[in-house]
Order: C-alpha cells, then sequence, then structure tokens
C-alpha cells in the first residue's frame, strides 16, 4: 500500500462444500475513507473471493459501506487528462486528481458494511456459531494504525474512520470455542503489533488457550507497501498478493510461480510454505514474519547474540542464499552492511534533491499563479461563486493563458522529475529491504540452532505448537 493510506480486508475462514469440516470463510474489505479505500484494495477483495470460492461455496464479504449504494471506492479512471482542467491542476494543485474516480464498490456478493460496530457484532456472532475444533482464518489486507506509546495498541482502521485495536480484536476471539484454530494474515502498516494476539491478553505472558498463529508483512513499528489508486496488477507487491499466490496457483498477473512453494512434497501448500514463499519472491519494502519467527527473536537470549555460528541446513538459509542470488547479493554480513550503508547514502542523496525540488516546484507553481492572480484574481478563492463563474465562464482562456507561460514548461518538467525521485526512493527502499531480508534470514536460522539447545522445555512447546498451527494447509 502506499505507505500511510488506510484500507481494509479482514477474512476468516467458514465452512461450505469443497472445504474441508469445520472451516469457516468470512471476508471484510475496503478502506476507513473514501480516499483510502482504494480500487487495489477492492481489487484484493475481489481476486482472493474467488480463489476462495474454488473450494467453498460458503464465504461471506463484508465491503465498506456495504450495499448501500455510497461511493466508497477511489481509483484512477481515463488516463486521458482533460486538456483545458490539466494546465490549472498543475498550477493550482495536484494534477493526478484530475484522474480519481469516486464509485461504489463493485464487490459481489457483499452481505454488509464494516463500519466498527456492525463489524464487530457481525465477527461476534460468526465466531460464536463456531463449532468446536473448527479452524478460523482472518486477513486483515489494509492500512493499520500505530500507537507511538505502545504498540499493543496498534489498531486496524475501519469505515467511518473506525479503529479496533489489538485487545478489541482478541476480544473477538474470545468468541471462537476453546478447541478451535485461529489463524490471521495481516498485511497493513504496523502489523507486527498484531503479534500479541497470540496470548491470553496482549499484556499477559499466557499464551490464548484457543491455537492462535498469524503472519504480518512488517514489524509493529514499520509501514507496508500496497494499496494504490492503480489498478495495474503488475504493480501490486503488497504481502497479501504474495501471500496466496500459492494457492491461486499464480501470480497475480496470472505468471507461473516463480518457485514451487511446496516445500516439502506432500502435495499441498500450508499457511507457512505461502509465507515462505512470499519470503522469498517478494521484491518489495516488506519485511514479512510469522508468529514462530517473531517468537524466537523474542525469545533469544543475550548471549546469543554474539553467536556467528551459521545453520546451513535452515529452511531459512535457504531463503537467504536465494534473495541474495536473485538480487546480487553477497552472503557476507560485513559486505552487506558496507551495501546497505552506500545504499542509504543514495537515499539519503534523494530525499534531499526530493525536498529541494519540491520547494523549487512550489515556487514556480505560486510564480505562475501570482501572474494569473493579476487577470482573474477569483483564482485565489477557489470555493467562492466568482471562481465557479469564472471557470464556467473562461475556463479556455485561463488554460491558454498558463500554457503559454514562459514557466509553465519548466514547471512539467519539475513534476515529472519529482515522479522520477519518487520511483528512485522506493526503489532504493525495495533494494535495502532485501538486504536486511537477507541478514534476518541468516539470523532466523542462527536461532533455530540455538532455540533447540539452550529453549526451556515450555518454550518448546509453545514454538512447536505455533508451528503445527502455521504448518496447517489451506485446503487439503
Amino acid at each position: 500500500m502506499t505507505k500511510g493510506v488506510a484500507v481494509l480486508l479482514l477474512i476468516v475462514l467458514l465452512s461450505g462444500a469443497g472445504a474441508w469440516a469445520g472451516q469457516k470463510i468470512v471476508q471484510i474489505g475496503g478502506g476507513n475513507r473514501i480516499e483510502n479505500s482504494q480500487g487495489q484494495i477492492e481489487d484484493n477483495v475481489i481476486w482472493l473471493s474467488r480463489i476462495l470460492e474454488r473450494s467453498s461455496d460458503d464465504v461471506t464479504t463484508f465491503f465498506a459501506a456495504g450495499r448501500s449504494g455510497v461511493k466508497d471506492v477511489s481509483l484512477y479512471g481515463d488516463t486521458n487528462r482533460d486538456p483545458l482542467l490539466e494546465p490549472l491542476a498543475r498550477v493550482l494543485g495536484d494534477p493526478s486528481a484530475l484522474q480519481i474516480e469516486f464509485r461504489s464498490n463493485q464487490v459481489p456478493n457483499v452481505s454488509g458494511s464494516t463500519v466498527k460496530d456492525e463489524m464487530v457484532a457481525s465477527l461476534g456472532r460468526v465466531l460464536e456459531d463456531l463449532d468446536a475444533g473448527s479452524d478460523l482464518l482472518l486477513i486483515y489486507n489494509g492500512h493499520g494504525g500505530r500507537d507511538w506509546e505502545d504498540v499493543r495498541s496498534n489498531t486496524l482502521k475501519t469505515w467511518q474512520d473506525g479503529r479496533v485495536t489489538v485487545q478489541e480484536v482478541d476480544q473477538i476471539l474470545d468468541y471462537a470455542p476453546q478447541e478451535s484454530t485461529v489463524r490471521f494474515v495481516f498485511p497493513q502498516c504496523y502489523s507486527g503489533g498484531f503479534y500479541y494476539l497470540l496470548y491470553d491478553d496482549p499484556y499477559s505472558d499466557q499464551m490464548a488457550i484457543q491455537n492462535r498463529c498469524g503472519f504480518f508483512a512488517e514489524s509493529a513499528f514499520d509501514e507496508s507497501e500496497g494499496c494504490s489508486l492503480d489498478t495495474s496488477t503488475e504493480e501490486y507487491r503488497d504481502y497479501s498478493t504474495y501471500f496466496f499466490a500459492p494457492l491461486n496457483g499464480a501470480t497475480r498477473a496470472g505468471d507461473p510461480l516463480a518457485v514451487d512453494p511446496d516445500s516439502n512434497g506432500d502435495g499441498s501448500i500450508s499457511f507457512r510454505e505461502s509465507h515462505l514463499y512470499a519470503l522469498m519472491v517478494a521484491d518489495s519494502t516488506d519485511l514479512s514474519r510469522s508468529t514462530a519467527e517473531m517468537y524466537l527473536e523474542a525469545w533469544e537470549p543475550w548471549y546469543l547474540r554474539w553467536d556467528n555460528e551459521e545453520n546451513r541446513t535452515s529452511q531459512y538459509w535457504k531463503i537467504a542464499e536465494y534473495v541474495a542470488r536473485t538480487h546480487g547479493l553477497s552472503l557476507d554480513g560485513w559486505t552487506l552492511a558496507r551495501e546497505k550503508r552506500r545504499l542509504r547514502r543514495m537515499l539519503d542523496e534523494v530525499l534531499r534533491a526530493q525536498a529541494q525540488s519540491a520547494y523549487s516546484e512550489q515556487e514556480m507553481a505560486q510564480k505562475i499563479q501570482a501572474e494569473l492572480v493579476l487577470a482573474w484574481p477569483e483564482i485565489q478563492e477557489p470555493y467562492s461563486p466568482g471562481f465557479l463563474a469564472l471557470m464556467e465562464e473562461r475556463l479556455q482562456e485561463i488554460s491558454e493563458a498558463i500554457t503559454g507561460n514562459a514557466n509553465y514548461q519548466r514547471l512539467i518538467e519539475m513534476q515529472n522529475d519529482l515522479g522520477r525521485m519518487a520511483q528512485a526512493q522506493v526503489s532504493l527502499e525495495r533494494r535495502i529491504t532485501q538486504i536486511d531480508k537477507v541478514v534476518r534470514m541468516k539470523n532466523l536460522a542462527r536461532l533455530e540452532k540455538g532455540f533447540q539447545r539452550f529453549a526451556r522445555d515450555e518454550d518448546k512447546r509453545q514454538f512447536e505448537r505455533l508451528l503445527r498451527c502455521e504448518e496447517g494447509i489451506f485446503f487439503p
């Protein structure tokens, strides 16, 4: 998602024909406000619905404003900008706004909205109706909020600008039978804060009675990638797009999978295998993680931080090798550190250039504005009756005055440069993430070995419980 913008996709698996006994599927999606309810999220919901419906005919979907007809999706429409309005947008506002359209969602078979109170009540009823031993999968494929004082209070954002905290999600999950298995996939910003759903209470050190596990796009402190107004699937790099590709049997664009996700060769795809596939192939800014991985990192005693013994038999080591080979990186820690410092310097230069260019672009736009105001002072007040009358009567004349301005072509060049700088920034951030991923995979491989040596029996039991949960399969 474009970072910091909020949208929601929540999936809970419900039983139906084609799924194994006890399987439950409910899909909930959409943003917290219209400007944050991007077309990519709607596409995600529709795409995932099609995948799930192959194995179950009992999929319940909630999306943003539901079936009310209220406009609840924003996206880029016709790429041919109005030639009269574009000059005004470049000088007075944002030219990309000319392409934005708002409409009501086109998600099929929507059951209701995602307004917080309605959604929480609906989920509570769904979970109460679960049979003992049922499986539940919860996927929030949208935007999250961070509590800057306590990440255990991070939030999911819901329609009409609602907020659902970690603790509130925990209370919803408590409606499920104690014998049930609860899984969640959270690709939103700051999603790692929901790691604490593992526990009886986010502030407890006791595991929940239910068997719980999950997968996250990012840590509790970092933003994730995804959620664009653009609906070009080749640009989708959010965690859910990678995570669910193995279940789809192809990439989001319909291409063959880069690697075989069935790592144990048993002919089925587990949640954990989907996560490991995403770790291998994702070329994004997300450093995704699972509850078992975070459990290992939280367990690590201080003395193991100086243990440099490699664990080349670990699956994480193999992922490190694959990522390094794919992106032309070294496995050597010192070499990776030097490369990261070099890329950070390049990124800092790009960010400085962006800031300077944005300031210069604003100055240039203001210079053109000042000349326009001399002829048409109403332009200063875009919400006034005079401005509206001016646009109706003199739009072509004003547009021609802007395009004929000696500084207009330079303004276009500046704005195009800013677009290229934004792309360069994202490319560098993605490259840095691949380095961080190699380092983290090597560290997890090392931790696996140390854990088997030094962990208490109770820690090992809890870890094995997490692994069993993560290794559950989508559909037998």
